[in-house]
């Protein structure tokens, strides 16, 4: 890696690794100094000739349109030999007037300028580095909501019971209670309903063999309140409200409201990530208690119905199987579930970027993950209730 001496205030230091130069611009650069950059700039490139140009912008507070004109010049120049150009460091008010300008589709975006100075990997070592960098953002990605949560936590009494708050949080708090509970009990009560009922038809030949039909209340009331109730209402809960969370938080970011509110000092996490994981969680629980209702009136209609099973005797045998540790645990589940919900939403959703696309990459990504953290943590909860005993 060679150093090379610019003479230049606003780029005082460019390096060449292969066939990459790395150069590092210093302070805001604007319409009295932004000349000075395009001459060095297109000096450099003239004179060396690289494939790839990587703009070190950490030091770059603010740029105006004039210095947006000098990329996009470096850009075309390079683009006409088969060149590209990697901005790193961006500040959020420079990377915001990229995305204005439409601009971060155009330039690659990277973080850092280590994938640039990285020689050819060897092919033994590719997929270490894959699962590295993965991993890597995994935590990354669990650091965030987990700060998020932090953050709620602590926001949630002031947002509640303080004089402002009360009135920013209460009214808030109702509304989302409406929007994604009572709105999502049809759908939750009919998709429970009908998988207690496709049950019961898949369980019932198999008891029928051992003359124990009537044992289908016994297998379907605990699988549905230790179980099937608040994870079918926590999945059915994800399409109907996360994904509507997200996709409502992205687009207050892309149209700057969430910036509003920060002007305003109001703080977004109590104006609006609080109601909704608040919201979320208390009404999961509810749901998951119509699920577990549902999931069990649909076996025992269908027992009725079909199976010839006495809708009495069917009560009895789920109220003599269902013990109140069944129900507590589901509810305890219900909670969790209610809060990963909210939150994955919340934090993709205030995440967004890229405008209109990046809310619908947010919308898609808000529902495959909060699916597999559901599936995922509700296996965890079910080892740790079968080693507690109960």
């Amino acid at each position: 890696m060679s150093e090379i001496n610019t003479n230049s205030a606003i780029l005082p230091t460019a390096r060449q690794h292969g066939d990459a130069l790395i150069a590092s611009v210093r302070g805001e650069v604007d319409l009295h100094n932004s000349p000075e950059l395009r001459g060095t700039l297109l000096d450099l490139l003239n004179r060396l000739k690289p494939k790839r140009l990587v703009l070190n912008l950490e030091q770059v507070p603010y740029m105006d349109s004039s210095a947006i004109a000098v990329l996009v010049e470096s850009l075309q120049k390079l683009k006409r030999s088969g060149g590209r150009v990697f901005l790193t460091g961006l500040q959020p008010r420079v990377k915001g007037l990229l995305e204005i300008a439409r601009l971060d589709q155009i330039f690659s975006l990277v973080k850092d300028e280590t994938p640039m100075l990285r020689e050819r990997m060897n092919l033994l070592l590719r997929p270490i580095a894959l699962l590295g960098r993965q991993t890597i953002g995994a935590l990354e990605f669990l650091g965030g909501v987990g700060y998020l949560l932090r953050d709620t936590a602590g926001a949630t009494p002031h947002g509640l019971l303080d004089r402002r708050g009360r009135r920013l949080g209460w009214a808030n708090l109702w509304a989302q209670m409406v929007r994604v509970g009572l709105r999502a009990v049809p759908i939750v009560s009919l998709v429970v309903y009908c998988i207690g009922a496709i049950l019961a038809f898949q369980i019932a030949p198999i008891l029928k063999d051992y003359g124990a039909t009537d044992r289908v209340a016994d297998i379907i009331g605990i699988a549905m309140f230790r179980e099937l109730g608040p994870l079918v209402s926590a999945i059915v809960l994800t399409g109907f409200a996360g994904a509507s969370i997200a996709a409502e938080l992205g687009t207050m970011v892309v149209s700057e409201e969430v910036e509003a509110l920060e002007a305003h000092a109001i703080s977004p996490i109590r104006f609006l990530v609080v109601p909704r994981v608040l919201a979320t969680t208390v009404m999961m629980v509810c749901l998951a208690v119509v699920g577990d209702l549902m999931g069990s009136a649909g076996g025992m209609h269908i027992s009725s119905w079909f199976l010839g099973v006495d809708p009495v005797q069917y009560r009895i045998h789920t109220f003599g199987a269902v013990k109140m540790k069944d129900f507590i645990t589901g509810l305890i589940k219900a909670g969790v579930f209610g809060t990963i919900i909210s939150a994955l939403a919340c934090y993709l959703g205030l995440s967004v970027t890229g405008g209109a696309q990046g809310v619908g990459v947010a919308t898609t990504r808000t529902v495959v993950l909060t699916i597999v953290a559901l599936i995922t943590v509700d296996l965890m909860f079910t080892g740790v209730f079968y080693y507690l005993g109960w």
